[in-house]
């Protein structure tokens, strides 16, 4: 697996314009329910998860996806919660610079196949790849065997992933 450690978040630059991309915090972690992370970042109140989780299992549905059907969760907020469990940076696609050298690496139908585009790079032999599931261990490996880079993944919303390659297939159909 090609997955390259995450640089320590560097918050030394206070009254920057923010570039879209959220560090973890630190409230994570792999051994962590991810309702538990989503209780800790403030996202949802404990009682409100409690009840979605029982809710989840009466649907054979995960407590998540309740949360977000019930409207107490966003797309954006599951997506920082799924980073911060994993320790990954978060990338809010409206906000962020996309890097088009980066993007055009892969086919949109690649990216809406394994719901993962490279967005940028970082340093000169490693691809940021903006992910919807960060423990998709194929797409990374496939992406780092196609273009020869080493992945740093980041997590971003699965909705604005897709937004973002429909606007640039649609850029590509206008060239």
């Amino acid at each position: 697996m090609h997955l390259r450690p995450l640089p320590t978040p560097d918050d030394d630059a206070p009254g920057l314009p923010w570039d879209g991309i959220t560090h973890p915090t630190g409230a994570g972690g792999r051994g962590r329910f991810l309702t538990d992370v989503i209780i800790d970042l403030g996202f949802v109140q404990r009682d409100r998860v409690e009840d979605a989780i029982a809710a989840a299992r009466q649907a054979q549905t995960t407590p998540e996806s309740v949360l977000v059907e019930r409207g107490e969760l966003s797309a954006q907020t599951l997506s920082r919660a799924v980073a911060e469990r994993h320790g990954l940076d978060h990338l809010d696609l409206t906000a962020y610079a996309v890097d088009m050298a980066a993007a055009n690496l892969v086919t949109p139908g690649w990216v809406r196949r394994h719901n993962a585009l490279p967005v940028g790079y970082a340093g000169e032999r490693t691809l940021l790849v903006a992910m919807a599931d960060p423990a998709n261990v194929r797409a990374v490996d496939d992406l780092a065997v196609m273009t020869g880079h080493e992945i740093r993944a980041a997590v971003a919303a699965a909705e604005d992933i897709a937004g973002l390659v429909n606007r640039l297939t649609q850029l590509g159909d206008a060239v």
